[in-house]
């Protein structure tokens, strides 16, 4: 499979670069005007690397890894860092880790575990109220509710 990248400015797909690694079920978001793919599988494996690609360029580049291999997680920017949440770390082994990445200095650290660990999520951030969140699993009906500090 070969990637493209869709410009809404001419309204048309571009082929760009192969990233290092093949994956499938990955994270991704854009800070900047760059686009961070992180963790995923290929091969039957789960990946813990991030990378980076930069369209003015059109080349990748590999920044911090995730603390933990996972696949089928949230991801966030809130205030410049970038929030990895849940996930799938085997078939049925859902994380309970939840990862901030510091875009500006390339760090990464792992942050307080999840109340209950979970699988495939989506996660967002609502500017007017970016400090509390509040959602449903619908495998157990059970309600979290979280507050970032």
């Amino acid at each position: 499979m070969k990637p493209e990248c869709y410009n809404p400015e001419t309204n048309q797909w571009t082929l760009i670069p192969r990233m290092e690694v093949a994956r499938g079920a990955m994270g991704a978001i854009t800070y900047k005007d760059q686009i961070f793919v992180m963790g995923g599988y290929s091969n039957s494996m789960c990946l813990s690397d991030v990378e980076v690609y930069n369209p003015a360029s059109m080349t990748w580049r590999m920044v911090a890894n995730m603390t933990n291999s996972c696949w089928s997680f949230g991801v966030a920017l809130l205030e410049k860092q970038l929030y990895v949440v849940g996930g799938v770390e085997a078939e049925d082994v859902y994380m309970s880790a939840e990862w901030r990445y510091d875009v500006e200095n390339n760090q990464g650290n792992v942050v307080e575990d999840l109340a209950v660990p979970h699988g495939p999520i989506t996660c967002c951030v609502v500017e007017q109220l970016p400090h509390y969140a509040s959602f449903t699993i619908h495998e157990t009906g059970t309600e979290i509710k979280f507050n970032l500090l």
